[in-house]
């Protein structure tokens, strides 16, 4: 009896780790297919719609009250090393640049920034940052990896976003009253201050811009927007963006002459 037991529990032992080894392979298989699947259709036209871990469960968005960043969180059956090794795959064929990877013990986080095509005008840059948690780490449910997907718009100085309906843009570039180089970007638009100041109010948040709030400030006298990235270690981005709409003369009824004073590190 011992000697049939003695041959048995090793056997025993093989099995499991035979069919764990198959379980791990057929895993690692179904990732790779996906993530194969996903980078042959090639770069995506949103850079926002980050593919989930294939199976991940419980998306939601995270609205933590910043209009320019966009948050998914999810859970995954899997290891933080598949994870990350997926999104490693992926997106650098749909279009991101990998700027950070790290990994320790079971947790791991990841960070790109979306390349623009040479022909891509985008009112805002993206990067994204991946991090993923498993079993273990934190306060994760055992036997499952808890991922977040950030994406955050910064302002694209170069292309700022114009009314629907302009036309008749001119840039024009001068010194603003501290002696920076800034763009003058004037163009005419069908639609009134208000909706003008609307459209912009709406808009620039979005991309990454928050106004500055001026005491009385109105689109006719001009209002602020200012953007800032990074620390003085690792350098600064930053852009500053003021807008004025002013009516067109009387014999010119509902057309609108919006002016737009754009000043950063980005330009050119």
């Amino acid at each position: 009896m011992k000697a049939k037991i003695l041959i048995i529990g090793p056997l025993l032992l093989l099995v499991v780790i035979f069919v764990n080894w198959r379980m791990l392979s057929q895993d690692i298989r179904s990732w790779q297919a996906s993530a194969n699947e996903l980078a042959n259709k090639g770069r995506q036209q949103n850079p926002e719609d980050i593919p989930l871990y294939p199976g991940g469960e419980k998306s939601k968005a995270v609205d933590d009250h910043r209009p320019s960043r966009h948050s998914i969180s999810f859970d995954a059956q899997t290891g933080s090393e598949d994870v990350l090794a997926f999104y490693r795959t992926v997106l650098p064929r749909l279009g991101w640049k990998i700027v950070g990877d790290n990994s320790t013990g079971k947790a791991g986080g990841q960070g790109y920034q979306w390349l623009e095509d040479d022909g891509e005008k985008r009112p805002a840059h993206y990067e994204l940052s991946v991090t993923a948690m498993e079993a273990g780490a934190g306060s994760v449910p055992g036997g499952r990896t808890h991922v977040v997907l950030d994406v955050t718009r910064w302002p694209n100085i170069n292309n700022v976003p114009l009314y629907p309906s302009a036309s008749n843009r001119r840039v024009q570039r001068t010194k603003d009253e501290y002696g920076f180089d800034q763009d003058v970007v004037t163009y005419e638009a069908t639609g009134s201050p208000s909706q003008i100041e609307q459209f912009y109010q709406g808009k620039l948040p979005r991309d990454g811009w928050t106004r500055s709030l001026e005491e009385g400030a109105t689109i006719e006298s001009g209002i602020f927007f200012v953007f800032s990235m990074g620390s003085p270690e690792m350098g600064k981005t930053f852009g500053t963006l003021k807008v004025y709409a002013t009516p067109n003369s009387a014999g010119d009824v509902g057309r609108t002459t919006v002016t737009m004073e754009i000043a950063g590190s980005e330009l050119p």
